[in-house]
């Protein structure tokens, strides 16, 4: 959908599907389950074993063989790990402690056959697999459970003695499937561990079932290398996939912008940065917006952001890819959370002249370190000038790379995106890494964002939020990551917040060859590609810290008026 305003038009949004970002994944299920495995009898937990798909230990001095003998069957490693020391675990090894009662450790070798070791994941036949691991200490097939997860044992189980149990009893138990005592663990002494390697009876999970089912011990379990999901947000549209810019784990994993690594470096925003929204104004008392200036119409004065005729949603929606507040179960999370919002809006009947001066009071007024204009116009001399005052007076500065229509061939960037280079230009991509079909591209493409079926706020109480595209959302949230990197280094220029997150961008397939046009990789499809918000804060946070980081403009502006900034 388009929104001509005047000359100039909003880059609104192409698609609203006026509900709430619901859950729409259907649960995973298991085609033809049929469980013949449990992962340890007490607790009754189904799993399937994986005929493709297997877990793999060896010593780092055999790494070598074990790949050469895979790869005559076609077959590599994949996740190589080092692993801890298995000691590290215990208290001591068991082995020792047998010898020094018997005087012999009756062919326990202890945590000393598992010092020096690497794991894998292989996948390939069962019958291929099983010829080519001569070299290999243990190995193990995955598990899956009932709802479609994947478990990794490894060559480690647990054995709690029951009262009454002997320690003799557990060992003689070991021996007899040659599986290798450990030790006791390190926190709770009542617990013993063992490993298995190829010359036992079975893997971690059939000795640890064996064990319990001997009914001399009080529980017996598996270890399994941890799949840990990292929700950095609890919001409920986030668990279920419906923030897909943030971490996209459903249509393709690598498709979104890193925002949940992001947090390991900088959970939130400098509330001393603050963001310029140039647009149709933002509801300041939405209860998901954090730190929002009431605002100020581009012409002059103080309105509060809220025009006349004019309802604000497209700014607020803009505004909550900055700064919503995260983990509030008000449904979508800000980028730049905790960095201020200044909304200057305008109208249908604003003057070209006055859309300019929405820049000097960036300037001037507000001091704003990051403008955002998810808007384009038709070529004017009052605009451009705006811009670059904001430019040369080290703001950065970010344009949507605007919407073509869908019944037309998609146009090159539009105007004012398209007026200076170093605006930093944004397109859309979908959820499949795939350039949206109304994002305008072309020369003046610096980066892509996710901007096509994304949720957004809302100020319609019956629709708090909603899905849309356009790259009007995509533009923000490069905003946001540059916010991000100035709270991060306030010292930094404008130069070097765009050569970091066009430098960072990841590489998406787009089915064209990233030309060398800019040393990191350019086309003119995604430009250099994907933001990525890790990678943006990482690099920004190896710029050595100069004095007390303070960024400071002599501009003063060209008016002065009565705001609240």
């Amino acid at each position: 959908m388009k929104n001509t305003l005047g000359f100039y038009s909003l880059l609104l949004l192409l698609i609203i599907s006026v509900t709430a970002c619901h859950d729409q994944l259907p649960k995973t299920e298991i085609e033809g389950f049929n469980a013949t495995d449990v992962l340890y009898r007490r607790g009754g937990i189904l799993v399937q074993k994986m005929d493709e798909k297997f877990h793999v230990l060896f010593r780092s001095a055999d790494a070598g063989k074990v790949k050469l003998e895979l790869a005559k069957v076609g077959v590599g490693l994949d996740n190589v790990m080092q692993k801890v020391p298995i000691s590290q675990y215990t208290t001591g090894s068991t082995a020792e402690q047998v010898s020094s009662r018997t005087g012999s450790t009756a062919g326990f070798l202890g945590a000393e056959r598992f010092t020096g070791c690497q794991s894998a994941t292989i996948e390939g036949d069962y019958e291929n697999v099983a010829g080519a691991l001569s070299h290999a200490l243990y190995w193990s097939p995955y598990y899956k459970l009932d709802n479609g997860e994947e478990i990794r044992i490894t060559e480690l189980f647990t054995v709690i003695l029951k009262p009454g149990t002997s320690l003799e009893e557990l060992e003689e138990l070991a021996r007899e499937n040659s599986v290798e005592m450990i030790g006791q663990d390190q926190f709770n002494p009542e617990w013993y561990h063992f490993a298995c390697t190829i010359d036992s009876k079975g893997n971690a999970l059939e000795m640890a079932n064996l064990f319990y089912e001997s009914d001399l011990f009080q529980d017996a379990f598996p270890d399994c290398i941890a799949d840990i999901k990292l929700n950095c947000i609890n919001e409920p549209e986030y668990l279920n996939g419906s923030l897909w810019h943030l971490g996209n784990n459903s249509t393709a994993p690598n498709i979104h912008i890193n925002y949940c690594n992001s947090r390991t470096i900088l959970s939130q925003g400098d509330s001393s940065v603050i963001v310029s929204i140039i647009d149709d104004g933002v509801q300041s008392t939405h209860p998901d917006l954090y730190k929002v200036y009431n605002g100020m119409h581009a012409g002059g004065g103080s309105n509060h952001g809220n025009i006349a005729g004019i309802t604000y949603s497209h700014g607020t929606m803009v505004a909550g890819f900055i700064g919503a507040i995260p983990n509030n179960g008000q449904g979508v999370a800000g980028i730049a959370h905790g960095v201020r919002i200044a909304p200057i809006s305008f109208n249908q009947g604003t003057p070209f002249i006055e859309i300019r001066n929405a820049f000097y009071h960036s300037v001037g007024l507000i001091k704003a370190r990051v403008i955002n204009c998810s808007w384009s116009c038709a070529y004017n001399e009052y605009i451009l000038e705006g811009i670059q005052v904001a430019l040369d007076e080290g703001l950065v500065v970010v344009f949507a790379s605007g919407n073509s229509s869908t019944t037309t061939p998609v146009t090159p960037v539009t105007f004012p995106a398209n007026s200076d280079p170093r605006i930093l230009v944004v397109g859309s991509i979908n959820a499949n890494g795939e350039r949206s079909s109304f994002s305008c591209y072309g020369n003046r493409l610096d980066l892509v964002a996710p901007g096509e079926n994304v949720c957004v706020l809302s100020v319609d109480p019956d629709f708090p939020l909603m899905q849309a595209s356009g790259t009007s959302f995509s533009a923000p949230q490069v905003a946001a990551v540059a916010a991000m990197i100035i709270s991060l280094r306030p010292a930094i220029s404008s130069q070097e917040v765009r050569d970091i997150i066009e430098k960072t961008a990841q590489k998406i397939p787009v089915g064209t060859y990233y030309t060398t046009s800019k040393p990191w990789g350019w086309n003119s499809l995604v430009g250099s590609g994907l933001l990525d918000a890790h990678a943006a804060l990482a690099m920004a946070d190896t710029i050595p810290i100069i004095g007390n980081q303070i960024y400071a403009s002599s501009f003063t502006g060209k008016r002065a008026m009565e705001t609240d900034f």
